[in-house]
């Protein structure tokens, strides 16, 4: 089983729809990506997508399976807010500030 099957089971058993994976160490298990410092992935249980920036436009194609959407945030939570419309969204609390998951929140309640 893979990782990202592993996390898809764990977030079913949490009662999670998606989570949005920002600790680099876990970006790199769950996508392969592991160049750049500056990747995230949300993942639901029918997909899976990789967000950076332009610096590893290359990298990310090479070292990841998964979609690739290349932007700076606030770009990357305006491409991810419509899918993310009426789901249980896990972070990772322990690399996640609390002042970034407010910039967050407000970016995906502003995009319904």
């Amino acid at each position: 089983m893979t990782q990202l099957q592993e996390l898809r089971r764990a977030l079913s058993r949490a009662g999670l729809d998606a989570a949005w994976i920002s600790d680099p160490a876990n970006v790199r298990a769950v996508s392969g990506f592991s160049s750049g410092k500056d990747g995230k992935v949300l993942v639901t249980q029918g997909a899976a997508t990789l967000y950076t920036d332009a610096r590893y436009t290359v990298q990310a194609a090479e070292e990841s399976p998964l979609d690739t959407f290349i932007a700076r945030p606030p770009a990357t939570l305006e491409h991810a807010a419509p899918g993310l419309t009426g789901l249980r969204v896990g972070f990772e609390a322990d690399h996640l500030t609390v002042a970034a998951l407010d910039r967050k929140s407000t970016r995906l309640n502003s995009s319904h």
